[in-house]
């Protein structure tokens, strides 16, 4: 006689789906004692027996993280039935294309979820509470793994059985696998189906459903229906009920390629098998691995209407970004980006709640919700250097219909734009006395076409004049004309009028094609042209041909002249004078005297 008996055993934490109406975290301790109350003996006298009456399996997946080089977190989620048994401890098998295969059995689950599809009211009156109501739960499984460098690595798990179904004949069992290439991507981290539901839908509504797929690397994923398998024990495909068949598990089903949204409008009341597989490559094209979900569509009877399938638009946006497409929008790298949503269902005395994965894609992202009916989300999202590429996330739109609740999807790709190229940062050391230029000659190969701020973020023409305008940072910047905008720096410092670098540039500003005469009345050279700069002394001294000093004097400006003394030691011929400041270059002009 062969005996089943039900066990589970928790561990870990049970948390919601990140994002929007994220459930508290509930430690598993809280509830061990009764659990081991509960479940130690029939799990005792469970090893005392060979066999086990099947669970009603629903679906699973499997996916892995890399935790450190060749070390790989592996998680497996299944999902059940409650009208079957408890599941048992499962077994996860490792397989390489490089010759090395090995079995890890005996897992418990780290957490079990109750996923039914129920209002509120109802979750406790589920089959997995002891209710009529549908009730399904999602048992989650992890186990840590050395994966020696291989091209080829497959992660499985199968079991009986399926439940029955209208598109697949009997009750075939289930399998579910990951793969991955550890040499041309090491310590990769593969996608994950964040959607912890199996989806309950109406009859005749048309439905989008995305499983909510997460893809931290960056890399480009491409989605596609597979054959659902069973194990027999090598990997079978289940025999499909003509004309249905893996690409096409009912009549009208589509999947988009790029981002796994599945469309269709169910005309039967059953459940169909459906499989999906991720396909994720690198940047050179070279596929790194694949990520399956086997899971099921429940049809159902309803006198509800799912929320609007043409909801969820984007009803504005403000900041770094521009609206694209109604489900699609971008944002600068170096930018923030505020966009609302609109979420409506016919039903109007129904509320409509919100879930979603946008925290997982958009890490730091800050939500907002008004209303019930229709409901208005704020998404405001700082970029932050984000890496340039486009991301993808989910947002489910729950009624409150009881006792099964219609539930749509609303999937939003979001394209991170590198900003355009200003300009290289540069900088400008001036004296207050030096004329106005261009700021723009301070920059590295500037762009064309951009507009400068003061260092207080006031609109400014470009042209720095010294000694009337601050010094600091003076930004250039250029829109790429979808919101983004790149920007360089220049930074202005005035010196010191006592700086040598100013007293240099003081007695050369001073000269204005300087000319000179002599004084017959005094007996004087007065140099002219020289900017009125009274008080200033400079320093001149006369020589001759031969280069023999003859005179030389300090004196002041004054009425933009300068003067020095001849004396009785210059007489007729060709002079050179020497005419600045201490320690700064002096200006030369040569003096033809002729008395």
């Amino acid at each position: 006689m062969l005996v089943a008996l039900r066990c589970r055993s928790l561990g870990g934490e049970v948390t919601g789906v990140p994002g929007i109406g994220i459930k508290g975290v509930v430690p598993w301790r809280l509830e061990h004692d009764h659990i081991m109350h509960r479940y130690l003996l029939p799990f005792l006298l469970l090893l005392s027996f060979p066999a086990s009456y099947a669970a009603h399996f629903t679906g699973g997946t499997i996916s892995y993280r890399c935790v450190g080089t060749n070390i790989y977190e592996i998680n497996m989620v299944i999902w059940r039935d409650c009208i079957g048994n408890d599941l048992l401890p499962q077994t996860i098998q490792f397989a390489s294309d490089c010759g090395l295969s090995f079995n890890v059995p005996g897992l418990l689950p780290v957490t079990v979820e109750d996923v039914s599809a129920l209002c509120a009211s109802e979750l406790g009156n589920s089959t997995c509470n002891g209710g009529p109501q549908p009730g399904l739960e999602a048992w989650h499984y992890s186990t840590t793994q050395f994966l020696s460098p291989c091209a080829g690595w497959t992660i499985s798990w199968s079991t009986c059985c399926r439940n029955n179904t209208l598109n697949v004949t009997g009750s075939p069992g289930l399998y579910v696998e990951t793969r991955l290439n550890t040499i041309a991507a090491p310590c990769n981290s593969s996608p994950v189906y964040t959607d912890p539901t199996m989806p309950y839908i109406c009859i005749n509504q048309t439905i989008n459903y995305d499983a909510g797929v997460v893809n931290t690397s960056g890399n480009t994923l491409r989605h596609r229906f597979i054959e659902a398998r069973y194990a027999t024990p090598v990997p079978f495909p289940v025999n499909y009920l003509p004309p249905h068949y893996y690409d096409e598990p009912w009549t009208g089903m589509v999947i988009d390629s790029l981002t796994g949204v599945i469309t269709f409008t169910p005309n039967t009341l059953g459940q169909i098998i459906t499989a999906i597989q991720v396909d994720e490559y690198n940047a050179n094209g070279v596929w790194i691995g694949s990520v399956m979900r086997d899971f099921l569509f429940t049809v159902v009877a309803c006198d509800n209407a799912l929320p609007d399938i043409d909801a969820g638009t984007i009803t504005s946006l403000t900041g770094a970004g521009m609206v694209i497409e109604p489900y699609e929008f971008t944002v600068c790298s170096n930018g923030e980006v505020c966009l609302e949503l609109l979420f409506t269902d016919p039903d109007i005395g129904q509320s409509i709640s919100l879930t979603s994965n946008v925290g997982e894609v958009l890490p730091g992202a800050n939500l907002g919700m008004s209303g019930t009916n229709p409901v208005t989300l704020t998404l405001c999202w700082i970029a932050a250097d984000a890496d340039a590429g486009v991301r993808q996330f989910s947002i489910a739109a729950t009624d409150d219909a009881c006792p099964i609740v219609g539930v749509q999807h609303y999937t939003y790709l979001v394209e991170i734009t590198e900003p355009p190229y200003a300009g290289g940062d540069g900088s400008a050391m001036v004296c207050s006395l030096e004329d106005p230029f261009a700021l723009i000659d301070s920059l590295v190969t500037p762009a064309d076409g951009g507009t400068w701020t003061d260092p207080n973020g006031e609109p400014h023409n470009g042209i720095m004049v010294p000694g009337q305008e601050q010094a600091g940072a003076y930004t250039y910047s250029v829109s790429s004309g979808n919101g983004c905008v790149g920007s360089a720096e220049v930074l202005v410092s005035i010196l010191p009028e006592s700086d040598p670098v100013c007293i240099s540039l003081s007695m050369e500003e001073q000269v204005v094609d300087p000319t000179w005469t002599v004084d017959i009345a005094t007996g004087e050279l007065v140099v002219q042209g020289l900017r009125d700069r009274n008080g200033m002394v400079l320093s001149g001294a006369l020589y001759d041909a031969s280069g023999r000093l003859v005179v030389q004097s300090s004196a002041m400006v004054a009425n933009n002249a300068w003067r020095l003394a001849l004396g009785t030691k210059a007489h007729r011929g060709l002079f050179l004078l020497r005419l600045g400041a201490a320690d700064a270059d002096p200006v030369v002009l040569a003096v033809l005297l002729d008395q």
